[in-house]
């Protein structure tokens, strides 16, 4: 008589369950990857549309100082961010203004919208909409949040030219 042998074939648990936790590993790893690209890409854009508003102040300044800032101004008639109300970041925290160029910012101040709660004496920045900046200054600064730069350096401002 023969003996049957008893084969079957497929994968024990161990087996899958080293699969299963290396497919966990490389998910938890892209998410993270993912997150980071991400954050970065409303920084640079964040930087693009600073770069708008005061490209926008520029080009409407006159003898008398600087323009307020419309939405007919930008592309598609709205303030960068896509409000027609206010001049909003990607994450929805307003890009500030002021004519005091020594006036500053810290992440903590950008803390509702449209608010730009400087803590301080004499501060002096608001938020963008139709009607900043006001009489006709002969300077500015705008500032914004960034997400992906060392604590130091999280507040982006661009002054005037002039």
């Amino acid at each position: 008589m023969t003996k049957k042998q008893n084969s079957k074939s497929g994968f024990t648990l161990i087996e899958l369950l080293v699969v299963i936790s290396i497919i966990a590993i490389l998910a938890v790893i892209g998410a993270a990857s993912f997150a980071g690209v991400q954050a970065r890409a409303r920084d640079a854009r964040r930087r693009v549309e600073l770069e708008a508003i005061a490209s926008v102040l520029e080009i409407h300044r006159t003898t008398a100082g600087y323009q307020p800032i419309t939405t007919d101004q930008f592309a598609g008639a709205v303030f960068p961010g896509g409000s027609a109300s206010y001049a909003l970041d990607p994450l929805g925290y307003p890009y500030c203004i002021t004519t005091d160029l020594t006036d500053s910012l810290s992440v903590s101040d950008f803390s509702s919208v449209p608010s730009c709660d400087a803590t301080g004496v004499g501060n002096t920045f608001t938020f963008i909409d139709g009607t900043t900046p006001q009489f006709n200054p002969p300077t500015y600064k705008v500032c914004t949040r960034l997400e992906r730069s060392p604590p130091a350096s999280r507040v982006l401002c661009r002054n005037s030219q002039q």
